[in-house]
């Protein structure tokens, strides 16, 4: 004889969002991160998230920018949104992909 149980409780989740160049180039205005920061910031006033133990990991071309534990609790949820606006609003330099040839360009003061 077999019996199943379930956990009744909320997931954990981390989200992973790419801040390279690409993500954060402006087309009409708007760059593909500010999209995701606006989303990820309507998903954190939900109801649903409030329990949520919820994380960050932000990336670039070449290394992790932010990561922050998931945890529950407004603080965390305060501290993911505060990170996403701060990265969002860095400007980028045209040369910091890891393409090489973009590398050559920016060491040449062409980028």
């Amino acid at each position: 004889m077999v019996r199943e149980f379930y956990s009744e409780r909320d997931p954990t989740i981390v989200f992973l969002v790419d801040a390279s160049v690409a993500m954060r180039t402006s087309v009409l205005g708007n760059s593909a991160f500010s999209a995701v920061t606006a989303e990820l910031a309507n998903f954190l006033l939900t109801a649903q998230s409030a329990a949520m133990a919820i994380g960050l990991i932000i990336f670039d071309e070449v290394r992790v920018l932010t990561c922050i534990e998931p945890r529950a609790g407004a603080e965390n949820r305060e501290s993911i949104l505060r990170e996403m606006l701060k990265t969002d609003t860095k400007t980028s330099h045209p040369c910091v992909s890891a393409n090489r040839l973009n590398r050559k360009w920016c060491l040449m003061g062409l980028g």
